[in-house]
């Protein structure tokens, strides 16, 4: 059968008798619309005024879509009716969802289309939380109130975001087999957390009392390449590929923390590429170039590089924080081990060792010193003298 013929059957309003019981296809919630939502679960009513949308929830909803777009200058706004409320928005036609307008919601919101999620310059989504997937799931609503859902691949599970995403109280989630945020790209969490997952597969449960929902990821390949900014009380890049860091992410407030993972590691050494946290944390092989600030003294190394070479099997995570120029003696190659309380210049908090050097012509690392630091911490013997990450070259 074709997707033609699929969609025919799944759309059409066709009466059907199972079991002796009538069944028939959810009627549209905005006749007229061209995205064709449909109540699935909830109470919701909904009005279209010029090239406004206006969804009023009366309980928690999941509606499904043919096409879940806004154009520039429209707007979709989740109200609700009494308590507060949230949606689940599930499309299931083949269209790539394109925010160019603003999506606003005054409860969680979610958006859940494996064909591919698109933010533009000039779009906007706001809510309390917000997830966006690219990974197929039932959209099962208890997600909004604890529950757990499981996501996996249904279509390209591409996602790129050129505009803004704001979780104005909680949780920002981000899910895709691929994750591009582009240098217009800004994404906000609040005092929240901002978890940008790129897997195969993935669960995510439903908040826990800080509001942040809980994301994990099992298998597969992924990418993220992040050029935006990314600012929360927490900042998790999370991919079972290769993550590229270009841009820049702030956390702020107590227990701040940055936690980058993949099975290869860039922060890049640019202008715009700067973390400041008080912990950044590593887990696979991690090349860190970059600029790494810690907020209350405003320590900025400035082109420090880390090399840490960690299997993420192993489930242990590279303490990289606290890297300040004090902490470095720019003598010849300096192999720095450190013990658990300890958190140094670039090194591991788990007693292993971590060579650091400074760019820029102060410090050279023969080979031999480079494969013995890589010996160091249990890995193969490497040599990089430039690798091309998502079109862009590393030099090492």
């Amino acid at each position: 059968m074709t997707h033609g013929a699929n969609t025919i059957l799944r759309h059409a309003a066709v009466w059907m008798v199972l079991g002796g019981s009538a069944w028939a296809a959810p009627a549209s919630l905005c006749p007229g619309h061209s995205g064709n939502p449909r109540l699935t679960h909830g109470d919701a009513t909904c009005d279209l005024a010029g090239g406004t949308t206006t969804v009023r929830l009366k309980a928690d909803s999941r509606i499904l879509w043919d096409n879940f777009s806004v154009a520039a200058g429209e707007e979709i706004r989740f109200q609700s009716v009494g308590a507060r409320h949230g949606s689940v928005n599930v499309v299931d036609g083949f269209n790539l969802s394109n925010i160019d307008g603003k999506v606003i919601a005054d409860g969680p919101f979610a958006l859940i289309n494996s064909t591919g999620i698109a933010v533009g310059r000039t779009g906007s989504i706001s809510a309390p939380r917000v997830l966006l997937s690219a990974l197929a799931s039932d959209g099962d609503l208890s997600i909004l109130s604890g529950g757990t859902s499981n996501f996996q691949p249904g279509g390209l599970g591409l996602v790129n975001i050129e505009g803004s995403v704001v979780a104005t109280e909680g949780s920002l989630v981000v899910l895709g087999s691929s994750v591009t945020l582009s240098s217009t790209a800004e994404l906000k969490g609040a005092s929240g957390r901002i978890q940008v997952v790129a897997a195969d597969t993935a669960t995510v449960s439903g908040p826990d009392t800080a509001g942040n929902f809980g994301v994990s990821s099992t298998s597969g390949s992924g990418s993220i390449n992040n050029e935006g900014r990314l600012e929360a009380n927490q900042v998790r890049l999370i991919s079972d590929g290769f993550l590229r860091n270009g841009g820049r992410i702030i956390t702020r407030g107590a227990g701040n923390s940055v936690h980058l993972e993949g099975s290869y590691v860039v922060h890049e050494n640019r202008p715009d590429s700067v973390i400041e946290t008080d912990n950044l944390t590593t887990q696979g092989f991690a090349v860190i170039e970059g600029s790494v600030i810690k907020p209350q003294d405003g320590s900025n190394p400035s082109g420090v590089t880390a090399v840490r070479a960690l299997p993420r099997t192993n489930g242990t995570s590279a303490l990289v924080a606290d890297v300040r120029p004090a902490q470095f003696s720019f003598s010849p190659l300096q192999t720095a081990t450190t013990q658990p309380s300890v958190l140094p210049s670039g090194s591991g908090g788990d007693g292993q060792s971590l060579a650091v050097r400074r760019r820029g012509g102060e410090v050279t690392e023969t080979e031999e010193a480079r494969r013995k630091k890589v010996a160091a911490v249990g890995a193969k013997p490497l040599v990089l003298k430039k690798a091309s990450f998502f079109g862009q070259t590393v030099k090492r």
